[in-house]
């Protein structure tokens, strides 16, 4: 049975009262199922235990929380020592979910992957420079072997044809590990996203309003919306 493809809002404010605001605004909306906390959005002198704490008392939703680095799309680039220990933060505080980077220095990668206790870890892997099949094939294998709860493989689309080519993957390999998550970022993976919706995607992540996208080619939540309706889904 396909499970439904949860919506997640990722708010990426580059302040506090933002980013508090945003959560306020997405808590009150029902069609919005998840919200990813983009903390690398945020200013390293401002990262903290309380302020994990605040956030996560603030939300009504479940709560994913991604430290992008930099060389994968990221703002600011949060130390690893610094990113290591929210991450902590964040499995004491019992969010729902972190996000890991595949690239994540091996032994801290490993530490959270034996002690998220009730977190779910998504462990990711963003290529900006464009997509290859036994690429998406080989980093899909080697992030199976860590036991992660989900696995987000996403890549940077050059064409049209990149965009199928996410889309094939992805429907060849989720029957195989159904917490996989792929799709392809900029203006030719925008099909990429919306099909990765119907066809099972774990999450599909989207903005609240236009001009808040944290990634190339990502949609508004209402898009995918829209495109299920007109595919009578």
């Amino acid at each position: 049975m396909k499970i439904p493809c949860k919506i997640a809002v990722s708010i990426a404010q580059d302040s506090i009262p933002r980013f508090l605001q945003r959560i306020t605004e997405v808590n009150q909306n029902p069609l919005v199922d998840l919200i990813e906390l983009r903390l690398d959005a945020l200013h390293p002198s401002t990262l903290n235990f309380h302020l994990l704490k605040t956030l996560k008392g603030m939300s009504s939703k479940p709560l994913i929380l991604t430290i992008r680095s930099v060389k994968e799309g990221g703002i600011y680039d949060i130390p690893v020592k610094s990113k290591f220990s929210l991450l902590k933060h964040a499995i004491q505080l019992e969010f729902d979910y972190i996000d890991v980077e595949n690239s994540f220095p091996e032994h801290l990668k490993t530490w959270l992957l034996k002690n998220k206790q009730k977190t779910k870890i998504i462990l990711s892997s963003h290529n900006f420079i464009g997509t290859v099949v036994q690429d998406l094939e080989s980093k899909f294998f080697s992030m199976k072997a860590q036991n992660p709860d989900f696995i987000k493989i996403v890549s940077r689309a050059k064409t049209s044809m990149d965009a199928k080519t996410c889309v094939a993957f992805f429907k060849k390999y989720a029957r195989m590990f159904p917490g996989l998550i792929c799709f392809a970022m900029g203006k030719h993976g925008v099909q990429s996203r919306l099909e990765s919706y119907l066809k099972g995607n774990s999450i599909c992540y989207a903005s609240l309003s236009q001009g808040e996208e944290s990634a190339p080619g990502q949609l508004l939540y209402t898009d995918y919306l829209q495109y299920k309706e007109d595919n009578h889904a």
